[in-house]
């Protein structure tokens, strides 16, 4: 179903929402090391999406959860034509913190972090994404 047909509270649901960490400091090394050979199994289900979102969804407009909703289910579907399971990728992570957003790939550790809009953060990581 086409992301501006579904409520916010569907949208809500079908993002994955990060509580924790984006990869950033020291102990963002030993966890990407072992993120990237984590595989699914028994009591461990693959992911739902390569792509995070920082919560709490409150601080989220309506407009910024379609969109993000949206490029998760491409950015997903893309990763999906290429690879078997979704635990072990470099997840892409979004934040919209004080009115700019942060979106890296989970290993980024050092480059520009922050676009000024979420088009624009969205737009770093398109040029990778085949057109669905």
């Amino acid at each position: 179903m086409e992301a501006n047909a579904r409520s916010r509270e569907e949208l809500i649901a079908g993002i994955v929402w990060n509580s924790g960490g984006c990869g950033f400091g020291i102990c963002g090394v030993a966890n990407a090391m072992s993120w990237a050979m984590d595989r699914p199994g028994e009591g461990k289900p693959d992911l739902s999406s390569i792509v995070v979102v920082r919560g709490p969804p409150k601080k989220y407009t309506d407009e910024e959860i379609r969109e993000l909703a949206a490029f998760s289910e491409r950015a997903t579907a893309d990763y999906d034509r290429r690879w078997n399971y979704r635990r072990g990728a470099n997840l892409i992570c979004f934040d919209k913190a004080d009115e700019r957003w942060m979106r890296k790939r989970l290993t980024w550790k050092m480059g520009a972090f922050f676009s000024d809009t979420l088009k624009e953060a969205i737009a770093v990581f398109e040029r990778g994404v085949a057109a669905s």
